[in-house]
């Protein structure tokens, strides 16, 4: 990981131009004017995912960044960015296509870095962003142009992009060494959106089929606390069989029930170590992690840890007023 910019290391008055080279620094070689530069307030982390592309997070402050034919002609770089930005008051223009933000939920775009845009960020927002080389993704350029005008089309892929995106910062900050782990199947998926939202049939195919893999793992992280999910719901989700389904489900020795299950009760190891896990009742925590039957948690719960559910929550210490609801030992 690399910082590049937090406010706390400058003085006030130098802060609007730490906050410019700090975006040049990540990558973004345009005109940036912050839109209070009196109170200047923002913080830039950078991670490295290998083959020129990085994890983005940034937190602050509104900002005009305005990046024109003549940053293009000097400088750029063939590289494409999903980016996701929280909801708030900013606009973005790009290919003559106007995305504006909302009170509700962040908006995903991709943006290319070796063509003009516009953004204009009037209140305190995070911007989130993968930015990958496009040969990484072996896309040609018309392809992301059209893709870029057209993204929220693919809905599926694109609500998809939209929690893995948010689920890598989480992992940047606690297990960065993951990152490069989760690259490649991050490429492939960033590759099925945009091959989908420009409408190539042919390389959305390969692209699918690549990334069929991840998409699943995708699916259950994502439903695992639904009581209903079951091989027949993810593969129907994946237009796909059940023995296909079976059939690429990677070979560890654990069937997909199994890993299901594994991943439910790793849910539930957390969950009855945070605080207020005491006031719960263990059955309510079994139901909320997708386990329909207490009892039948409790004997996996222990055949995992060696320990029963409520055994497991009395080694974390109770806070002040917290009463124990547990009716399960």
């Amino acid at each position: 990981m690399v910082l590049v910019f937090d406010t706390k290391e400058h003085p006030e008055r130098e802060r609007a131009d730490a906050l410019c080279a700090a975006l040049q620094v990540a990558g973004l070689p345009a005109h940036v004017r912050p839109e209070d530069e009196q109170g200047v307030d923002a913080r830039l982390q950078l991670w490295d995912l290998g083959g020129g592309s990085h994890l983005m997070h940034r937190y602050g402050t509104g900002v005009n960044l305005a990046r024109t034919d003549r940053h293009v002609r000097v400088a750029a770089p063939d590289r494409l960015g999903l980016t996701l930005l929280s909801p708030g008051r900013w606009t973005h223009e790009q290919y003559r296509t106007h995305h504006a933000g909302d009170r509700q939920q962040g908006t995903l775009m991709l943006v290319n870095q070796a063509a003009p845009y516009h953004y204009d960020r009037r209140d305190r927002g995070v911007t989130l962003a993968i930015n990958v080389d496009r040969t990484e993704l072996d896309v040609p350029a018309e392809v992301a142009a059209r893709a870029a005008q057209n993204l929220s089309a693919a809905t599926t892929l694109h609500n998809l992009l939209r929690t893995h995106l948010q689920s890598l910062l989480p992992v940047a900050t606690s297990a960065p060494e993951m990152l490069r782990t989760l690259y490649p199947s991050t490429l492939h998926l960033v590759r099925a959106l945009i091959t989908a939202a420009a409408h190539d049939e042919e390389r959305h195919r390969e692209s699918m089929a690549s990334s069929l893999t991840n998409r699943i793992q995708m699916y259950i992280a994502a439903h695992l606390t639904e009581p209903d999910l079951s091989p027949d719901r993810i593969a129907a989700a994946h237009q796909i069989s059940v023995r296909h389904l079976y059939a690429i489900w990677p070979r560890t020795g654990r069937s997909l029930s199994e890993a299901i299950i594994e991943q439910r009760l790793e849910l539930a190891s957390q969950r009855l170590t945070e605080p207020g896990a005491h006031s719960l009742a263990i059955a309510a925590i079994a139901y909320a992690c997708g386990f329909t039957d207490a009892s039948h948690f409790g004997r996996r719960f222990k055949d995992k840890t060696g320990l029963t559910p409520r055994d497991f929550r009395n080694r974390f210490p109770r806070r002040s007023g917290e009463a124990d609801c547990s009716s399960m030992k």
